[in-house]
């Protein structure tokens, strides 16, 4: 498991769970972190994780930026035929999730357990 603290607005945690990357975020995801999430990110799809999960549960904010860095996420790992899943995203950016249209993009589930348990189907 790495841990990466930046400036403490963005926490980010790797680590390999079964099949999946896993991806633990809190803070807000905005113009100024997303790009360190997007380094993270960029090192797992290059790396060829074929399952990455994002767990937003302690996430308090997601702009455009940081939505923008999941579909650039989904976008690459559907290259070589893996796809990026959302866990534990709240009411507020699932909401902006929805009204952007971004569900073709990647898959969003409620919980952690629900994102885990989809890699078994």
């Amino acid at each position: 498991m790495s841990e990466d603290k930046h400036e403490g607005e963005l926490n980010i945690v790797t680590e390999k769970v079964g099949k999946a990357s896993v991806v633990r975020l809190s803070g807000c995801v905005e113009i100024d972190s997303s790009p360190k999430l997007r380094q993270v990110l960029h090192e797992l799809w290059k790396g060829k994780a074929h399952v990455v999960v994002i767990d937003l549960a302690a996430v308090e904010h997601v702009d455009t930026s940081g939505l923008a860095t999941f579909i650039e996420c989904a976008q690459e790992l559907k290259k070589h035929g893996g796809r990026l899943i959302l866990s534990s995203a709240s009411k507020r950016i699932r909401g902006r999730i929805a009204l952007a249209q971004l569900e073709t993009y990647f898959t969003v589930l409620d919980t952690f357990a629900d994102a885990l348990a989809s890699l078994e189907e």
